[in-house]
């Protein structure tokens, strides 16, 4: 599985934001207007389109279709390719990113189900190059199908899981 490498202010500003990161993970799942967006995350429609047109302006998420909806064109939008796969980015923007995800995760965590089994590892290693590497193309194909594998909220079969993972080189 190829990583996405991108060093864009611009594209790490605009996933740098808790409610764009769900909106990300929301359309993994299905395709949705502003308002299905906004009923699912409990914001306006004008929030969840104004975080929309953010995604949209940096390649992530695309319209794909529109149609009427009480004389008015609604747009309905779905992720990109881009917008699909585990993103590698540069070091200025890792710790934009990582305090956008922690607030986020702050949310998933406050909405788990507690009886439920986890799995939350940490680690800070001496590692061989080859092994990082393997296991940063592990971690993306893995995440990759669990993305790929995504349902819409309440499908039968499915339940809500989060993951997060953060794999990146320190200095010596």
């Amino acid at each position: 599985m190829e990583v996405l490498v991108h060093d864009s202010r611009q594209l790490m500003r605009a996933v740098s934001d808790p409610s764009r990161l769900r909106l990300l993970n929301l359309l993994s799942a299905q395709e949705m207007s502003a308002a299905e967006a906004a009923r699912e995350m409990g914001v306006t429609q004008a929030l969840a389109s104004y975080h929309l047109r953010k995604l949209f302006a940096v390649g992530l998420v695309e319209v794909v279709r529109t149609h009427n909806n009480r004389g008015a064109t609604e747009k309905v939008y779905g992720l990109t390719s881009m917008g699909r796969e585990p993103v590698s980015v540069g070091e200025g923007s890792l710790v934009m990113l990582v305090e956008a995800v922690a607030g986020e995760l702050r949310r998933r965590v406050g909405a788990s189900e507690r009886e439920a089994p986890s799995l939350v590892s940490d680690a800070e290693v001496w590692a061989p190059v080859e092994v990082v590497e393997k296991v940063r193309r592990d971690l993306a194909e893995s995440i990759s199908e669990l993305i790929r594998s995504g349902r819409p909220p309440g499908s039968p079969g499915a339940v809500p899981v989060s993951v997060t993972a953060v794999l990146f080189r320190m200095d010596a």
